[in-house]
């Protein structure tokens, strides 16, 4: 089986105490011997603490193409650093050699193999022809409430990790590690994300005391994700919302907040008081209390109710062991408390076209944040995200856009505030301000130990605006779950 346990229905459930393998591995990993860009192809050596590698065309369609990763050292004999994914059609054995593969790459790939030259990749971490790039996930809590996952070891992932979404009570994992077996000699642990929470969750969620090997993670460590609806028609009180499928998680009683298209300015609250099924042409109709003055066809709707809402990330870390960086895709809430994130890429994302949601009230709170080579902690269009007595080690804050085609549907942050943050290792600004974003900078706040002339280290383009001081109508920043 590729899974630990699906729940789903249930109530009052812990699942406790497993480490998880897998056999035969979802993965190889060989040393790269020779790259021809011309011909797509790259000649690795597969050293004999993996299987002879099966050798042929992906055997799944449901994830081909499907891709290797390859693997560029922080310093010679280093099992840290980056790399860049290379899709794979077929491999094939050199001269009948069982550990001599040669890689044949996508025609696309010319220029990812030649980046591959230019900055030393060293080996490549190639997926099992048959078992590489798994469908499903491996432990998915959904429709359920009162459920914790504890004390698990995960030693790798062939397929999508942990999966939250559309729960109607609180959902817990205490002590659920990601961790390598071995960092000295291998790079892999999932090729998809760890934690992709779906959304629509009628209660937050509590990842506490976990530890993950985020670098080695081939997609998000993690993603927290919620579909908004907008508006095809109004009939009175009524409206029609895109996304039918979704009918069944909206109730009466549910709070509606209304946006003008692009999630760009909040028109106002209303409940609901009727609830309709999915029709034909794919809508649904919810009838509110009144409707927003204002609303139009084409803007959002959003139910409040499923925006995982209290969710807490507390006492967690990632790893700098792998080809890669840990990475988020924040498009909720959520507070983070006493992490300590190496080699992290952290981000709020906001993409209209997707149906995405801005990410609101986002607090990152006495953690210490390393970033990869992005240096950076990046807020897309997020809506007073709060960032609170961190440590940013060589790490600055960008408040920007999402990425909508049009920018002109595409705000920038709104009223960032940071609250006492120690910006350590710096050699450059600690924050930069782009498509309209706003901040606040405050508290205790120093650039390598002084908190002098601090605004010399802050950049704004014409449109964005930074202030030094205590900001109007700060919300709290107590996360709503204490020891």
């Amino acid at each position: 089986p590729d899974r630990l346990a699906l729940i789903q229905n249930s109530e009052n459930i812990q699942v406790d105490g497993f480490t998880v393998e897998y056999d035969p591995l979802p993965y190889y990993q060989g040393t790269i011997d020779s790259i021809d860009v011309a011909n797509l192809t790259m000649d690795i050596t597969v050293p004999d603490r993996y299987e002879v590698p099966l050798v042929g065309p992906n055997t799944l369609p449901r994830s081909s193409p499907y891709f290797a990763h390859y693997f560029v050292p922080d310093s010679p004999g280093a099992r840290t650093g980056t790399g860049k994914h290379v899709y794979i059609d077929s491999t094939e054995r050199i001269e009948g050699q069982a550990r001599k593969i040669r890689l044949r790459c996508s025609s696309n790939m010319a220029a990812h193999l030649q980046n591959a030259i230019n900055e030393g990749a060293t080996e490549i971490i190639v997926p099992h022809r048959d078992y590489g790039h798994r469908g499903g996930f491996s432990l998915q809590i959904k429709y359920s409430a009162r459920v914790t996952a504890s004390n698990i070891l995960f030693r790798l992932i062939p397929c999508l990790g942990i999966l939250p979404g559309e729960n109607v009570g609180p959902v817990t994992f205490s002590n659920v590690d990601l961790l390598i077996k071995d960092p000295s000699t291998e790079l892999f642990f999932s090729w998809r994300g760890a934690y992709s929470v779906t959304g629509h969750n009628r209660w937050g969620f509590l990842i506490e005391d976990g530890d993950w090997n985020g670098s080695a993670m081939y997609d998000d460590t993690l993603a927290f994700f919620m579909r908004r609806q907008d508006i095809m028609g109004i009939d009175g009180q009524t409206l029609s919302l895109e996304l039918g499928d979704y009918a069944d998680l909206f109730h009466t009683g549910d709070w509606i907040s209304v946006w003008t298209e692009g999630q760009a300015r909040l028109l106002g609250m209303s409940r609901i008081t009727r609830v309709g099924s999915e029709k034909a042409d794919g809508t649904f109709d919810v009838t509110l209390e009144s409707i927003p003055a204002g609303t139009i066809v084409n803007m959002v709707a959003i139910n409040e109710e499923l925006y995982n809402r209290d969710t807490v990330v507390r006492n967690c870390s990632t790893r700098d062991v792998g080809a890669g960086a840990a990475t988020t895709r924040i498009r909720t809430g959520g507070h983070f408390v006493d992490c300590h994130f190496e080699d992290i890429y952290l981000k709020t994302e906001f993409e209209d076209s997707n149906h995405a949601t801005r990410a609101r009230n986002f607090v990152l709170k006495s953690c210490y944040v390393r970033s990869n080579d992005f240096s950076r902690i990046r807020l897309d269009a997020s809506i007073n995200p709060k960032i609170i007595d961190c440590t940013l080690d060589n790490t600055y804050i960008l408040g920007s856009r999402g990425y909508n085609p049009d920018p002109s549907k595409d705000p920038g942050a709104e009223a960032i505030y940071l609250d006492g943050n120690s910006w350590v290792n710096m050699t450059g600004n600690i924050v930069e301000l782009e498509y309209g974003s706003e901040a606040w900078i405050f508290g205790d706040s120093t650039r390598n130990g002084s908190a002098e002339d601090l605004s010399d280290w802050v950049e704004t383009d014409a449109d964005s605006r930074n202030h030094f001081g205590v900001p109007p109508n700060c919300p709290p920043d107590v996360p709503p779950l204490e020891e």
